[in-house]
């Protein structure tokens, strides 16, 4: 059997005038179905190597590329053929950077599954279908769950914004759930479970937000986020933890506290932040 299958490496170079780089993604596509995933392990390693306002930008990067496919990966059509697999190096290249750059493509001869997928993952990025799940993930992977059943009626799920969307935002951001009625409605995922670093650019990623809305009509806004409270033994994760619980900018809740967001939607008819209202922030 003939196999349409192709996949392209994508690569994090450390720095722009360097020749050294890691291979950090794969995609590949077989004319009917995409599939995209990344190693966040490197991607992290990385980050101890570059700039942290360029490492957070390839970053942001990787996981509305990620976001992007994920939604296609278990379908097969003729249109996301034409769409999305029709000139992958195009595509791709909206991606790429002088630090994140798309290798060409190979063809390879195998049927394109999930298995497939992940053992030429575990083969040029150690990332094994197993690893792609870590544990901590599980909770996220949750509470996204909660949102696409309990949410999606009043939020806009993964919404991917970036200054064209909102004047005077610094770098690309994913928020998992946003919604607006008279003032937007943000709701985030902090896993308190991973490093001290990872935690602080999730809140680095909602101030960069919401000092954005601020600087736009939106003076004011309502934030949640959904995190657990880590082990007091990682005293500086537990710290960060703790201030932003008494923070009055934000409601932090606990995982089994998340009914609240639920029905504050329900009650201050919140709905989803459709095109419409990213624009009217231009005005």
């Amino acid at each position: 059997m003939t196999y349409r299958t192709t996949y392209n490496l994508v690569s994090l170079v450390w720095h722009p005038n360097s020749s050294e780089r890691m291979h950090v993604g794969l995609w590949m596509n077989d004319g009917e179905q995409i599939m995209f995933d990344y190693n966040p392990v490197r991607v992290e390693l990385a980050g101890k190597l570059m700039d942290a306002g360029e490492w957070r930008m390839v970053k942001a990067m990787l996981q509305e590329l990620k976001a992007a496919v994920s939604p296609r990966q278990q379908t097969s059509n003729h249109h996301l053929a034409a769409e999305w697999g029709g000139d992958t190096m195009s595509y791709l290249q909206r991606y790429a950077t002088n630090l994140l750059q798309v290798e060409a493509s190979v063809p390879v001869a195998l049927e394109l599954t999930p298995e497939n997928f992940y053992k030429m993952c575990e083969r040029y990025l150690g990332l094994s279908r197993t690893s792609a799940i870590p544990r901590r993930a599980k909770m996220e992977r949750r509470i996204k769950e909660f949102m696409a059943s309990q949410l999606e009626s009043y939020t806009t799920l993964n919404a991917q914004l970036d200054s064209g969307d909102l004047n005077g935002l610094l770098f690309p951001v994913i928020v998992p759930s946003l919604g607006i009625n008279e003032i937007p409605f943000v709701c985030e995922i902090v896993d308190f479970e991973s490093r001290i670093d990872a935690v602080s650019h999730k809140i680095g990623d909602m101030l960069n937000l919401k000092e954005a809305f601020e600087a736009n009509q939106y003076k004011s806004a309502t934030y949640f986020a959904i995190g657990n409270e880590p082990s007091k033994k990682d005293h500086a994760v537990h710290q960060v933890w703790n201030t932003l619980r008494e923070s009055k900018w934000i409601s932090l809740v606990s995982e089994n506290e998340k009914d609240q967001i639920v029905t504050y939607a329900k009650e201050h008819g919140v709905r989803p932040w459709i095109q419409q209202e990213r624009k009217k922030s231009d005005r």
